[in-house]
């Protein structure tokens, strides 16, 4: 199949989320036999991004279409009032569905204009739109006029799609009830190939300093990551437990300085290791470092997003869950959203933002080499038969065969 999969609000580089699902998901559509015309910004000067596969077309765009809203903030302002922007995307996906011969396309939503479903009214090319989050729900509360105005908009784009495709359940609950589209979840994956238990760390440990009993985490410091919780519970731990160290993989986001300052607070700057940010490759490498991975999101410390995620829960479907299961380690995660779901018979769970009852498992966990070894090949086994991306693509081409049967008819 001839697909165009639109993500024009991304770069073609970079080492967080929104890349490396783009990135994955298309190759492994190309790895299945589809052609793949992806349409992205370009990457930033001075980056090194990955080499397309052969089947892949890579396209970049300058454009990045607003909701016709004059609202701000002032640098959207020209955006936002640019009318003419939507006709020359439009144009452009014109030229590109004749010359490929495209035969579906899907688009990344984010809070801006989707084309791809305008393109299905002019064109009558079916489009999949993936809906990855509520942008709407988190900015703005619900019944404002600004979320009113906006989810007009959204509420077009959503009914406009042959299909959408979303990562939870618990996603497709809070947008199914602003459209009548079918909505299909299909949760995210890892790539068992590049996550593979093992794999060289080389000098890595020395380089770090990191001796071999240690905990590890991965990913940005924003607040409901709840990477501050786990500093604060390790630092419960960390006196009856000398040689027991803490990896903190990753960079961004508002508690980084927190953390840094916690650590050496309770005298642990020594033990808690902060890598900076670690480009994608060598991310395995890093996690097969640590005996235990753990992935504490804690909701209810986001204050900016507490009284969204109270009202509609954690709606995400996160890549590291799956990333830590594809290492073989044993992954300990607050209970929160479905990943008890994901985790069941390869991880423990704990009350989310029990920092005591953290420390606990953590410390548990740590004591048992039979209990990790059995978490770890029971989570490795999930990846490698369940949450993958060759997964992701061919449950995703499904979704495509039917669209376009439908539109065949």
């Amino acid at each position: 199949m001839r697909i165009l999969y639109l993500a024009q609000h991304q770069r073609f580089s970079g080492d967080h989320a929104g890349f490396v699902h783009v990135f994955n998901f298309t190759r492994h559509l190309v790895k299945q036999g589809h052609r793949v015309t992806l349409a992205m910004k370009p990457p930033e000067a001075g980056s090194k991004p990955p080499v397309p596969p052969e089947g892949m077309d890579l396209k970049y765009v300058d454009w990045e279409l607003e909701y016709p809203l004059p609202f701000g903030p002032f640098p959207r302002l020209p955006k936002q009032l640019d009318v003419l922007g939507p006709a020359r995307a439009l144009k452009w996906i014109r030229r590109v569905v004749k010359e490929g011969n495209i035969q579906v396309m899907q688009e990344r939503h984010e809070m801006r204009m989707d084309m791809s479903p305008i393109s299905t009214r002019f064109l009558g090319i079916p489009s999949v739109l993936e809906v990855n989050s509520p942008f709407i729900e988190e900015a703005f509360p619900e019944g404002s006029i600004s979320f009113r105005s906006r989810n007009f908009f959204r509420k077009l784009g959503f009914d406009g799609a042959s299909a959408i495709v979303v990562q939870t359940g618990l996603l497709k609950k809070i947008i199914s009830k602003h459209t009548g589209t079918p909505i299909h979840v299909v949760p995210n994956g890892a790539d068992p190939e590049l996550f593979d238990p093992s794999v060289p760390t080389g000098k890595l440990r020395e380089k770090l300093g990191l001796g071999t009993e240690v905990i590890g985490f991965a990913g940005a410091f924003h607040p409901w990551h709840g990477a501050l919780d786990l500093v604060e519970a390790f630092s419960l731990i960390a006196p009856n437990h000398q040689g027991l160290e803490l990896l903190m993989i990753g960079g961004g986001g508002e508690d980084l300085e927190k953390c840094k300052k916690l650590a050496r607070k309770k005298d642990l700057d020594k033990r808690v290791v902060f890598t900076g940010n670690v480009p994608y490759s060598e991310l395995p490498g890093h996690l097969n470092l640590a005996s235990l991975l753990v992935a504490p999101f804690a909701p209810s410390k986001d204050a900016r997003r507490k009284a969204v995620f109270e009202k509609y829960g954690l709606w995400w479907c996160p890549l590291k869950l799956f990333e830590y299961m594809a290492m073989g380690k044993p992954v300990l995660a607050s209970k929160v959203g479905v990943i008890d779901e994901y985790l069941e018979g390869s991880g423990c769970l704990y009350p989310e933002g029990d920092v005591e009852e953290l420390a606990r498992s953590m410390a548990d966990i740590m004591a048992d080499p039979q209990l990790r070894d059995r978490l770890g090949r029971e989570g490795r086994k999930k990846v490698e038969n369940t949450y993958n991306w060759d997964n992701v693509a061919r449950r995703t081409a499904e979704i495509y065969e039917k669209v376009t049967d439908k539109r065949q008819r």
